[in-house]
């Protein structure tokens, strides 16, 4: 179980330690209290302390984001005024927001100006083609016009404008990737524009149907505690992959596109 999806800490910790053998007496060790107080605890009789909430983190191998969300929860739950708890629960619904987002996720990536941004994310061509100069067999303008079936004068004004900011350069007579490694999070202004560049993009290709590619379509009524979790899974997902991609060799362009959104067609 993950604290970013606990209702609260003694349901965290209820949940970790349930069905595994001797695991409560180890707690209880660390925690230097009888069995007593953690049924009181359990029974919403009672709270942990702050520096029992360090020593369960501690026990539970969590780590610094984990350790301040439990933290954080704890000193809410312990608050003795309603301006108190309101504000922990601000600063756990910060976290959750920044948690979230998936900026804070993957590595290190480069950020473009506002201005460059608005012609980049403007249409799907121009991420493409920064991507596939990277491969060996695309080299000129002539290999791109080929391969993404656009007319020259497109790929001309392109290569261009991705030239002149760093994106796109020359290197031994050929075309080559210069600045890689972009993200546009959500505050970006231009990111729905780019969502919808390349989900337009995939219709055609999903029409297609064919096998070597993969699409998945769930429509699904769930609690919200459930997507939260399947939310954070996602999530995790995209951080896994990320090392991957980026010691990947370069053979063949892909596109992953990831939707999952709570809708409201009344």
């Amino acid at each position: 179980m993950s604290i970013f999806s606990a209702s609260c800490t003694r349901d965290f910790v209820k949940k970790k330690i349930h069905g595994e053998r001797g695991l409560r007496q180890r707690l209880l060790s660390i925690l230097g209290c009888q069995s007593s107080f953690l049924s009181q605890v359990f029974a919403e009789k009672s709270h942990f302390s702050l520096e029992h909430g360090m020593r369960i983190c501690s026990f539970f191998h969590l780590d610094s984001s984990e350790t301040k969300f439990f933290l954080t929860m704890l000193q809410m739950e312990k608050a003795g005024s309603s301006e108190l708890t309101k504000f922990f629960k601000n600063q756990l619904q910060e976290m959750i927001h920044h948690r979230n987002a998936i900026s804070s996720r993957i590595g290190p990536k480069t950020h473009i100006t506002e201005e460059v941004s608005a012609r980049y994310y403007s249409s799907w061509y121009y991420a493409a083609i920064h991507i596939l100069v990277a491969f060996d067999f695309i080299n000129s303008k002539d290999d791109l016009k080929r391969y993404m079936r656009l007319p020259m004068r497109i790929v001309e004004s392109a290569v261009e404008f991705l030239m002149i900011n760093g994106l796109v350069k020359m290197e031994n007579g050929s075309l080559a990737i210069g600045t890689a490694n972009l993200h546009v999070d959500n505050r970006n202004p231009f990111v729905t524009r780019h969502h919808l560049n390349w989900r337009q993009k995939a219709t055609p290709i999903i029409e297609q149907n064919l096998s070597e590619n993969l699409h998945y379509t769930n429509i699904m009524g769930i609690s919200r505690k459930d997507a939260d979790y399947i939310r954070s899974k996602i999530l995790e997902l995209i951080q896994s992959i990320e090392p991957v991609i980026k010691n990947s060799e370069i053979e063949s362009p892909y596109v992953l596109i990831q939707d999952f959104f709570q809708f409201d067609d009344r």
